[in-house]
């Protein structure tokens, strides 16, 4: 069965590439965002309990015995007025009783601040 259905024309040509591109190019509206501001992380765990544990060890080990080679003289006076130790070999070394108490007393909330306040992120944990 063929139905002979008329479609209407106007005068202009409707759509084309700039108007997919405008369509693209404007933002969401608020309900359709997947994300949006205050929404609260951390549901996602690609570590167990265990392989946390295991990370954390290394690092302090890392920290402690491998440190850090080639810090700028500024850096290296101030960390080890602040307990860190350079070593013979030129490379600053992390005691685990100085990240541990660095970790204790830094910032647990950040603002990255963006052009706009409503595009501000809180970072904290």
């Amino acid at each position: 069965m063929n139905q002979n259905r008329t479609i209407p024309h106007s005068s202009r040509r409707s759509g084309g590439r700039e108007a997919r591109r405008t369509l693209r190019a404007a933002p969401l509206a608020e309900d359709l965002r997947p994300v949006r501001a205050g929404l609260e992380g951390g549901n996602f765990k690609p570590l167990d309990a265990a392989a946390v544990k295991a990370v954390d060890a290394t690092v302090y080990q890392i920290l402690e015995e491998i440190g850090l080679s080639q810090a700028p003289d500024t850096g290296i006076k101030y960390m080890t007025e602040a307990g860190a130790v350079l070593g013979d070999d030129g490379r600053l070394r992390f005691p685990r009783a100085l990240v541990e108490h660095t970790l204790a007393i830094c910032g647990r909330h950040i603002t990255l601040h963006g052009q706009n306040p409503k595009h501000d992120l809180l970072l904290s944990g």
